[in-house]
């Protein structure tokens, strides 16, 4: 039997804003959906940005805290349930380390001092480069467009807390 989890959601969400992407209905390089919490009901929103590769990065509200996170869907086995270092690099700027949890093939990042070091940049830079080590220490890269992160984090920052700096 098929076991419906937060991850499927958002793995579904995302083929969604893939399939959107794809067809050409969307100018920018993040997309907004709303949806409904099914425990409180209250209006939630998410944002997304899907990679020619498969590869994905969404924006979207904790349901247990109302604080935002990252998610880095990055197409190959990285892990589950580790937290593991990245090192991200905006435009051709300096390396960053960041700290974050591997879920199968994606990273997330839920700590509010993380995201207060990843998201002033991706207000204020046009890409991202993000680099994890899967299981076998193999090198996984993925690089992200920004181009309209900054009124999609509006968007999301509506329904849950976002942390400005």
């Amino acid at each position: 039997m098929f076991k419906f989890s937060r991850m499927n959601l958002i793995l579904a969400l995302a083929s969604c804003a893939y399939i959107f992407l794809r067809a050409g209905e969307v100018q920018a390089s993040w997309v907004t959906y709303e949806y409904e919490d099914a425990f409180d009901d209250h209006q939630k929103i998410y944002a997304v940005t899907v990679n020619s590769d498969d590869t994905w990065l969404i924006l979207k509200c904790n349901e247990y805290m109302d604080f935002a996170y990252l998610y880095f869907y990055l197409g190959e086995y990285i892990n589950s349930g580790k937290q593991i270092d990245a090192r991200v690099r905006f435009d051709k700027n300096d390396i960053s380390k960041i700290s974050g949890w591997a879920d199968d093939q994606g990273f997330g990042v839920f700590d509010l001092r993380q995201l207060g070091k990843l998201l002033p940049s991706m207000r204020k830079y046009q890409s991202l480069a993000i680099e994890v080590y899967d299981y076998d220490f193999d090198r996984i890269v993925a690089t992200y467009d920004l181009e309209g992160y900054t009124s999609a984090e509006q968007m999301v920052r509506s329904t849950c807390i976002v942390p400005v700096d």
